[in-house]
């Protein structure tokens, strides 16, 4: 944008002169570096210069005078600092986006400031009341005397509002050392600069700055002040006592905050001002009128603050502009057009900025694309094409391409990728929505515009409009070259600031074209350089077009910098190329390039293959394999000969090198003596065919093939890089037995690649394992291994076993060793016709699921002749079904054996508030051999894991007389125990969890291995704390006696009722009903009944016995002791 003075490109900041501070010159370093070199440019002379029609405006000057000294203190000079960061001088976008709202142009003023006198300064504001009566204003279109006599808006008008108008003055005092003279000095000072500005409707604040914090004294002296001056107390005078620079930012941050409202206030007094103004002028063009109004107020619109309605403001100025453009003529008014000219770039620059500040990149760029539109609609069709259009084309773009870099990214994303989309007017098709491209690709549009303007103005065609363009004889001295560097350097910048988007293509091209421009500078390193970086890309994309032109320019480089090794290679390069893309440089690439040292090229001239015929021999077997030769140069390489072939080993266990001779010259050579004709000039394939003769097993692999070749005088060498197929496509070469001249013929073989391995021949030898057709649950799963040595060669045996039950790892242990072992050495090697068997032992989890099988991964490694680095391995899976050995039945009653101790029957010793009880509880087990082998049982145990906390439980009887179990047969026992409260401790009731564990053999195996069970018999809760009725049968000689035990364990009294029902099967001889019988606290009351058994089936039921209390509302049921009894839904039955 250096080319508009910064009347036309710089954002409009409300004017805001600071004085007290210094002036701007010796605040703050000026530098002005040109982005771009020289070319037409728009400046506009100070406004203090005498050829600036505005000085006139300063003949007779208001003079705002400071008498105190400026202000020394630390503080004022980073006051000074803060408000120019937030200063738009000649920025095209504001410098923190996060307070663009704080925006304004600070002028740093000295101990003298002039203001316009009011009475000429509003001459420019009105039109003539009469042709006898024109303005005096040195910038009004209707003064004679004026160099601006007819125009539309100058320039000088925006200037005045940038330079001499402030719509805020700011006075900068110190406040030193307690003076009343100087007090009264500086509220004379005050009360005369607010007197002066007050006439131009200028807003004043003053600022105290202090050396010292803030003291009573200080606070009365700036309330004198105050007082004195009449200025407002909260925003006429503001002091800053001594602080930190977050202090001081937090005020400067106050007073732009306080003068904002201020500045907008003024600038909507001027609009009111536009706004009341008449053409009085008759003789002054209309259009012009509306157009210089409509751009009146959007400028003072802008200085307000970039809104919706401001940009709305300027497109309606624009719409103005160009109706007036369409009214007049270059011929018969050059400067109103050029004039005309200018004010539609302001207005197309402001209205494409305004719209990116209001974010909406998509209209910016359509409002560009328009303004474009607008101005080569009324250029003269044959004008298009002339190097000043397109000189002013390049210009738009490239300060749309400004703005667009200096966005945010969140307004014009820097990661969006080259969209294709249909083109504008300017380019020919109609525009259609366009997005906002990346600001990359319009500096790449500017460059290639600044490219035809070059080829354009060479041409020579007349020139109709020479608007910011050069004449014929200055475009002739024109730096193009450096004007794109500049560009594409930009463009690059934009390009490689992207994180996630990758533009390795654009800047791939970027890179190319800044090497043409630095070779058309003769700048050949440089150009290199550039060219090196764009190489990469294009080959990889295989755009060998391109390719080839980059090698020959790198070619031309390297001559121009003698650097004749690089020219050979870049030559070498281009000869590998396809000749449609290397004809065009034939004749340049024919010179001679001396060259003296060793020439290596890395790029591979041939497409090679190694192939083995087969992927693995046995030691001392033959190894054949192939090298397969075809040469990828191109016509430019007339002779080549391969002078000698080496082909590397890793580990250097083969050298080959093959030499060439001047034998026959044939297509298929068997390499024997190390020779073979080489000569390639023909650029037909070959393929060398050799054979070695391993002694040593392992797996051996090509490093690389290295050719010495010669092409003319030129020697050089080439590593080559074995294109690698897939294995059903590997070609073994013969020489060809046809007819139809074909160089060799070939069968697809399973062979291998660049490599092939050595393996010791697998000794003879009888392998067998046996084991059990399936496996239990919890068993020690025994494994035996056989191997017999058939062979003549003596080996050693090493053995590897992992084994998985559906997810879990088991436990593997070989032989006798107790330890887990995955691998096992058998101590001595196995000599011809010996044999050994192992044990492996798996080791089976208890798993809850069923139809799991156990796999056992077994690993066998031959290590002939005793060698631990001479092994042949073999594997074999094993699977076996795993079921179930045992199952196991459990029943628990509750037994008479509980205790309650008595209230009145304890020692001394063990007298507590409340006893504790007991309640015992007899279990039935079994135990079901559910298999089909006979098992042998010992040390069964029961465990009782309790879960509830301060509980005490004991086993009291354990009787599980199973000592074997015979195939498909049942073994029971019996197991009491005793649950209580730790003392003091009461809970209601409690949980715990029985285990039944046992050893077992199985009978009738080879092994008597003694393997461990356990299992969950029953998880539960035992009531403990609730009352209950037990019951229990007893056979007398004609009676059945039924006992039924009510049991209190509670601190309650209970008055209990029974009932008992008859029953047909029974007859009750002992009953009477009992209302209202008590069981005390900690008490047992027991019931005895006598039944006489009349008729029955095996299990009869019981007349029924209702036990109530109908005060708690408890009923109590009877609970079985013994396993005679049995409870039903219905009722209580017995088994005879």
């Amino acid at each position: 944008m250096f080319r508009y003075p910064p009347e036309i490109t710089s954002m409009l900041a409300p004017l805001v002169v600071v004085q007290g501070l210094g002036e701007d010159k010796l605040l703050f370093k000026q530098t002005s570096t040109p982005e771009f070199p020289k070319d037409k440019q728009i400046r506009l002379h100070d406004a203090n210069s005498p050829d600036n029609p505005l000085s006139r405006l300063l003949s007779d000057p208001d003079t705002i005078e400071r008498r105190l000294p400026t202000v020394q203190v630390a503080s004022g000079l980073e006051l000074a600092h803060v408000l120019k960061d937030h200063s738009l001088e000649s920025e095209y976008w504001y410098k923190n986006d996060d307070k663009k709202h704080l925006s304004f142009k600070f002028k740093f003023a000295g101990s003298t400031f002039l203001l316009p006198n009011h009475a000429e300064r509003t001459d420019d504001d009105h039109s003539a009341a009469s042709d006898e009566s024109a303005s005096t204003s040195p910038i009004s279109p209707f003064n004679p005397d004026s160099p601006c006599y007819r125009s539309i808006l100058p320039l000088e008008w925006i200037q005045k509002y940038r330079e001499l108008l402030p719509s805020v003055f700011i006075a900068v005092h110190e406040l030193d050392a307690e003076s009343d003279e100087n007090d009264k000095t500086l509220a004379l000072e005050l009360n005369d600069t607010r007197e002066k500005l007050a006439k131009h409707g200028i807003k004043f604040v003053c600022l105290l700055l202090c050396s010292s914090p803030s003291t009573p004294e200080l606070e009365e002296r700036v309330a004198t002040l105050r007082k004195t001056t009449s200025l407002p107390s909260k925003t006429g005078i503001l002091v800053l006592p001594a602080g930190s620079q977050k202090e001081l930012e937090s005020f400067a941050g106050v007073l732009m905050a306080l003068i904002r409202p201020w500045c907008i206030e003024y600038y909507a007094a001027q609009e009111k001002k536009v706004k009341k103004q008449q053409l009085m002028d008759t003789s002054y063009n209309e259009k012009f009128w509306l157009a210089r109004q409509a751009l009146k107020s959007a400028v003072l619109g802008e200085l307000k603050g970039v809104t919706e309605q401001s940009t709305k403001l300027m497109e309606y100025s624009y719409e103005k502009l160009i109706d007036v453009i369409r009214s007049i003529s270059l011929e018969t008014q050059p400067e109103r057009w050029q004039e005309c000219r200018l004010l539609l770039d302001f207005a197309g620059i402001h209205i494409t900025r305004g719209y990116l500040v209001l974010e909406n990149a998509n209209m910016a760029y359509k409002k560009f694309d328009i303004h474009l539109q607008n101005i080569l609609s009324v250029l003269p069709p044959r004008s298009l094409k002339s190097y000043p259009v397109i000189s002013w084309i390049a210009l738009q773009l490239t300060w749309l391409a400004q703005l667009v870099e200096k966005c945010p990214e969140s307004i014009v994303p820097i990661e969006r990728p080259f969209q294709q989309h249909s083109s504008s007017k300017w380019f020919g098709n109609a525009a259609d929505g366009l997005p906002m491209p990346h600001g990359g690709y319009i500096y790449l549009q500017a460059c290639s515009l600044v490219h035809r303007r070059e080829i354009q103005a060479a041409s020579g065609v007349d020139v109709y409009d020479t608007y910011m363009a050069l004449s014929p004889d200055e475009e002739k001295q024109f730096d193009y070259h450096g004007t794109r560097v500049r560009l594409l350097s930009r463009a690059l910048e934009l390009f490689t600031k992207a994180k996630k988007t990758k533009f390795n293509r654009s800047e791939s091209y970027v890179y190319f074209q800044l090497g043409e421009e630095y070779f058309g500078m003769d700048n050949y390193s440089m150009a290199a350089n550039n060219f090196l970086v764009a190489l990469s890309v294009f080959k990889n994309e295989k755009w060998n077009k391109i390719v080839a032109a980059i090698l020959f320019r790198l070619f031309q480089c390297c001559v121009k910098l003698e650097n004749y090794r690089d020219a050979q290679v870049h030559r070498l390069q281009l000869c590998t190329l396809e000749d449609r893309f290397v004809a065009q440089f034939r004749d340049e690439l024919a010179q001679e390039v001396p060259i003296d040292e060793p020439l290596v090229l890395k790029e591979p001239l041939f497409e090679s293959q190694v192939v083995f015929k087969h992927r693995s021999v046995s030691l001392h077997e033959k190894v054949h394999f192939q090298l397969y030769l075809r040469p990828l140069v191109n016509s430019l390489m007339s002779e080549l000969i391969v002078e000698r072939v080496d082909i590397a080993f890793a580990g250097e266990e083969f050298e080959i090198a093959v030499e060439n001779d001047a034998g026959p010259n044939t297509p298929f050579n068997i390499v024997a003596d190390g020779r073979a004709n080489l000569d390639f000039s023909d650029k037909q394939a070959k393929v060398l065919q050799f054979e070695l003769h391993p002694d040593k097993i392992g797996k051996f692999t090509v490093d690389g093939v290295r050719l010495v070749l010669r092409s003319g005088p030129l020697s050089f060498e080439n590593q080559l890089v074995s294109v690698c197929e897939s294995r059903d496509r590997l070609k073994w070469y013969r020489a060809s037995s046809s007819r139809f001249n074909k160089p060799f013929e070939y069968e697809i073989v399973n062979g291998a690649q660049n490599g092939f391995e050595v393996i010791p021949k697998p000794p003879e030898v009888d392998f067998r394992v046996s084991h059990a057709s399936i496996a239990y649950k919890g068993e020690k799963v025994p494994i035996t291994v056989h191997v017999g040595n058939q062979d003549e060669n003596t080996f050693g045996l090493r053995l590897h076993a992992t084994g998985k039950l559906a997810t879990t790892s088991l436990k593997v242990t070989w032989a006798d060793e107790a330890a887990h072992s995955t691998n096992y050495r058998v101590p001595e090697p196995l000599r011809p016709q010996d044999s050994t068997d192992v044990e492996l032992f798996a080791y089976l989890p208890l798993a809850e699921t069923n139809g799991d099988t156990v796999k056992i991964d077994l690993q066998i490694d031959y290590l002939i002749d005793n060698n631990e680095n001479t092994v042949v391995r073999k594997t074999k899976p094993l699977q076996i079904p795993v079921v179930d050995l045992f199952k196991t039945s459990f029943k628990i009653y509750p037994s008479l054996a509980s205790h309650i101790p008595s209230l009145f029957d304890v020692s001394a010793a063990d007298i507590v508030a409340v006893p504790s009880h007991d309640r015992c509880w007899r279990s039935k087990l079994s135990i079901e051999n559910v298999s089909a082998e006979d098992v042998a049982i010992s040390n069964v145990s029961v465990e009782i894991n309790k879960t509830t906390p301060e509980t005490v439980m004991e086993t009291t009887l354990t009787d599980i007389p199973v000592s074997q179990l015979s195939a498909k047969s049942t073994g029971d026992g019996w197991f009491e125990f005793r649950c209580r409260c730790a003392d003091g401790v009461f809970k209601r009731s409690m949980a715990l969890e029985l285990y039944l564990s046992f050893e077992y053999v199985l009978l009738g195996r080879p092994q008597s291995l003694t393997n461990e069970y356990k299992v969950l018999l029953w998880k539960g809760t035992l009531p403990h704390m609730d009352p209950r009725t037990l019951v229990s049968v007893d056979d007398a000689e004609d009676a059945l006696h039924v006992t039924y035990v009510i049991e209190n364990p509670t601190s309650r009294i209970f008055q209990f009722s029974t009932t008992l029902s008859t029953s047909e099967n029974f007859k009750i001889r002992n009953y009477r009903n009992q209302h209202n019988f008590s069981v005390l606290p900690f008490m047992k009351q027991v019931v005895r009944l006598e039944y006489e058994q009349l008729a029955g089936e095996e299990w009869t039921k019981l007349p029924e016995f209702r036990i109530y209390d109908l005060n708690y509302k408890i009923y109590l049921n009877a609970q079985p002791t013994s396993e005679r009894l049995q409870a039903r839904t219905d009722g209580l039955y017995v088994r005879k």
